[in-house]
């Protein structure tokens, strides 16, 4: 989906959930459902006291474990696409592109291993980054 407002719109909401101390996979997730809430693909989505719930684990690599676990923001991501596909396969497909392109662009996907080379700041760049290749392959 190729639309700069949305975009705009999306990468606005995850900064505020960032400010407001929401994890990488939290603000990824809810980034990208209360973005795309008033566009066709608005209903495709739990409420979201229940996406907080089912992302809150994949914070810091899993579990705030901050190790070898994917990036939070990558784990958003990519469950806001299982959530948009009405299509098993082109959901793993997309998926396995925003994959490639989130290492492409970090050199890993390793919450710990971004962490070493960027810091805890880099954080939110990352749920940028994820979220809008995710708006590219919807």
């Amino acid at each position: 989906m190729n639309n700069p407002t949305l975009a705009t719109s999306v990468a606005s909401r995850i900064s505020e959930l960032r400010a407001g101390k929401l994890s990488c996979s939290q603000s990824t997730l809810l980034g990208l459902t209360d973005g795309l809430a008033d566009s066709e693909y608005g209903n495709r989505f739990p409420d979201t006291a229940t996406l907080r719930k089912a992302s809150v684990g994949f914070r810091g690599g899993i579990g705030c474990t901050y190790g070898e676990g994917t990036c939070g923001a990558l784990s958003g991501a990519v469950m806001a696409l299982g959530f948009l596909s009405d299509n098993e396969g082109k959901a793993t497909l997309a998926t396995q592109e925003l994959f490639n392109a989130f290492q492409q662009e970090f050199g890993s996907v390793s919450c710990g291993k971004i962490r070493a080379v960027y810091g805890g700041t880099h954080c939110t760049d990352c749920c940028l980054f994820a979220a809008r290749k995710a708006l590219e392959l919807i």
